[in-house]
């Protein structure tokens, strides 16, 4: 039997977890933004748990020059989610990140 060398078996068990799945309107700088401002939410909102890594988005709803976004962030065992509007104008796009309620679906 073969053994594999400790770095690939490193590489091998990491490509078998499972894929993020980002859909997303935003791009480059913008989608670091929106990265940014829901991490800054979660250490605001969950203190005990500041830290988590996003693994999800999909668009919820488009039109009337804004999109509506639910993005996944998992940390500390859960998955929190957090509701993003992005709203394109003559001036560039506007983000704004909420956390989810789920009262509201």
């Amino acid at each position: 039997m073969r053994r594999l060398p400790p770095l690939a078996l490193i590489v091998m068990l990491a490509a078998c977890g499972a894929p993020s799945t980002i859909q997303t309107s935003a791009s480059g700088s913008l989608r670091r933004e929106i990265q940014q401002d829901i991490l800054d939410a979660q250490g605001m909102h969950h203190p005990d748990c500041p830290v988590g890594q996003i693994t999800a988005a999909r668009i919820v709803q488009q039109g009337d020059g804004a999109t509506q976004e639910l993005w996944t962030l998992e940390g500390c065992g859960k998955a929190y989610l957090y509701d993003v509007t992005v709203r394109h104008d003559e001036d560039g796009a506007q983000v704004s990140v909420h956390e989810h309620d789920a009262s509201q679906s």
